[in-house]
């Protein structure tokens, strides 16, 4: 997590950058400790390029621990695992896009591709992600053309395909599971690639034999 999304969280949870100096921020935070006193905490953070250490997140978390409680830093490294699911409908020669279940998470653009790029920028914002997660968030696309027979032809491809891609990952690892398992048992790189039906060179490959054993 980079030092811009460590300020946001701190920031969201009632933190207050006091100072900075050079590349360091110092952020203070104030809280009704046990008796009803007004106590503050603070910490600092290093706005250096790159991801933050774990370790230097735990420490973070172990300044502001008195007013935010444990798990900070784990809340922080925490993956999105949602799947976010997005109504596209056409207007003219725009293509729309809404997220239900994040507030106010809408957008538009001339081009499916260029509608991706939004609804991740849009998805980022409205659930509070860091920057980092857009390429990885997992969106499940509902559209709407305006015409409900293209709709539904063109889903139905998007799922075969899908079921196309899965069939042949699992093809790819039993190949090559089979392949070292035949060669292991003294069967000829030629002889396998004839029983499972690619090339000896693949074979080769996925066993590190040469074609002449």
């Amino acid at each position: 997590m980079r030092a811009k999304e460590v300020n946001r969280r701190i920031e969201r949870l009632g933190g207050v950058m006091t100072r900075q100096v050079g590349s360091h921020r110092r952020y203070a935070v104030s809280y009704t400790a046990p008796g009803s006193e007004l106590a503050t905490v603070v910490t600092t953070v290093a706005q250096h390029p790159g991801d933050i250490p774990t370790g230097t997140l735990r420490a973070i978390e172990r300044d502001l621990e008195p007013a935010f409680g444990k798990g900070m830093a784990d809340a922080m490294n925490a993956p999105t695992d949602n799947t976010y699911r997005v109504i596209v409908t056409r207007e003219g020669s725009t293509w729309l896009a809404d997220v239900p279940e994040l507030p106010a998470a809408h957008t538009f653009a001339r081009t499916l591709p260029a509608l991706d790029r939004a609804v991740r920028e849009v998805v980022v914002l409205a659930a509070d992600l860091p920057d980092e997660a857009m390429p990885s968030l997992a969106l499940e696309y509902d559209y709407h053309t305006g015409n409900t027979d293209l709709d539904a032809e063109t889903a139905q491809v998007r799922a075969l395909r899908r079921q196309a891609e899965h069939l042949a990952e699992e093809a790819s690892a039993s190949t090559a599971a089979a392949a070292r398992h035949l060669v292991t048992n003294g069967v000829s790189v030629r002889d396998a690639a004839t029983l499972l039906g690619v090339s000896p060179q693949r074979i080769s490959q996925l066993t590190g034999q040469s074609r002449a054993s």
